[in-house]
């Protein structure tokens, strides 16, 4: 059961350089656990237990986790009031401020695991402890650290603390810059925070001049709801890459790209393209038109040369499947379904089971995989058969092909 109480006011602080999936996960657990009026997210000025990176200016980390958390939920709103304060950042000071400005609320303030087992060393911690509900993540349920600690802060402080159980999702922002700086892009980034880091040339970022270009490009000829659906592909892609253990992320990541670069033409524009290229679309294709842009976006990537033969094949049957789908094609086709930003239940529902039932073993997490993908087109064509729609032979071969593999 969420814990709630009236009027009340959620504090999260941190230093964001940059932030990331880790912080939104934090958040959102937060949020639930908590369901506070307000939640003030704030970056932080000079901080008296270490120093920031400095690899991004204030500015930049407060515009940086405007993208990231104030599009999480209407209940967040990010703050400068540590960066702008000349005062160094202690968080008995933050809390007190927002206590003046909201005498009659429940002020409940998140940290984290290193924070909460050093809490007895912060400033004046009596003093902040009778101000706030101090809010930990448990991220392995029930750990014996954080109980012993919660039991001595309650018993030498009177403190009120607030375990929340959520599974791990463990990364460091060092890390992430130093992949930023390799890579020029991170999936453990928004794509928005992705989109910021690349556009000022923070952390040292190493251009992809073939995916800024690709960018470019999208934005000329789609529009931003379907611009922002592609990225928000990319980054799933990469993730699902990472965890299955797939060589050619940046080949994939393009191929997320190119995805839906024809997705706005009309049958007719389809036809043309796909004459232009020499090639003719079965009946079954033209049956079933949702796939037409697959095939025509993927004529175009080959003719570019830019991806290998199975990013090309993952780009043309990311809409049908195949009958013997590379684990490209799989990445690609269940990206599509579950990025985070399907506003479908299904879509919503899949994710949330594909991630949370994620196994240890790289093995055991492709099959996992597969069993997800059967899933999404066993339901997938029963929709279309309830609907009286005709369904393309291709993902009828791959359905067959992966319950075959499964059993």
């Amino acid at each position: 059961m969420p814990f709630s109480k009236n009027n009340s006011i959620g504090i999260f602080g941190g230093a964001f350089d940059p932030p990331h999936r880790g912080h939104e996960k934090a958040l959102l657990a937060f949020l639930s656990a908590v369901q506070p009026d307000t939640v003030y997210v704030i970056p932080s000025g000079t901080p008296p237990h270490k120093k920031l990176s400095r690899g991004a200016e204030d500015s930049q980390r407060l515009e940086m986790s405007r993208l990231a958390f104030e599009a999480l939920s209407q209940k967040v709103t990010v703050s400068d009031m540590e960066i702008l304060s000349p005062e160094v950042s202690y968080t008995l000071l933050t809390v007190k401020k927002l206590k003046e400005k909201h005498a009659d609320a429940n002020l409940f303030l998140f940290v984290g695991t290193d924070q909460f087992l050093s809490f007895e060393t912060w400033r004046e911690p009596k003093t902040l402890l009778s101000l706030c509900t101090l809010c930990v993540m448990d991220r392995f349920f029930q750990n014996e650290m954080l109980l012993a600690k919660k039991k001595e802060l309650e018993e030498n402080f009177s403190a009120r603390c607030l375990l929340l159980e959520e599974k791990p999702y463990i990364m460091s922002s060092t890390d992430i810059r130093f992949e930023l700086k390799e890579k020029g892009y991170s999936f453990r980034l928004s794509s928005a925070v992705n989109e910021y880091v690349s556009r000022n040339a923070l952390y040292e970022v190493k251009e992809d001049k073939t995916r800024t270009e690709l960018i470019i490009r999208l934005k000329k000829e789609l529009d931003s709801k379907r611009l922002s659906h592609i990225l928000s592909v990319e980054r799933e892609v990469a993730e699902i890459a990472f965890l299955l253990g797939a060589e050619n992320e940046r080949d994939l990541r393009l191929a997320a790209l190119y995805h839906d670069l024809t997705k706005e033409k009309s049958t007719v524009e389809q036809k043309m393209l796909a004459e232009k290229f020499g090639y003719d679309f079965s009946s079954e294709d033209l049956e079933s038109t949702a796939v037409l842009h697959g095939i025509t976006a993927s004529l175009i990537a080959k003719k570019e040369g830019q991806l290998s033969e199975k990013a090309v094949l993952a780009i043309r049957n990311h809409t049908t499947g195949n009958e013997s789908m590379s684990l490209e094609e799989k990445i690609l086709y269940f990206a599509d379904y579950i990025e985070e930003e399907r506003l479908y239940d299904a879509c919503r529902e899949m994710r949330s089971y594909f991630y949370d039932n994620l196994p240890d073993g790289m093995a055991e997490r492709r099959k996992h995989l597969d069993c997800c993908i059967c899933k999404v087109m066993q339901d997938t064509v029963r929709h279309l058969k309830e609907s009286n729609r005709p369904v393309h032979p291709r993902t009828l071969a791959a359905m067959d092909a992966l319950e075959k593999e499964i059993k």
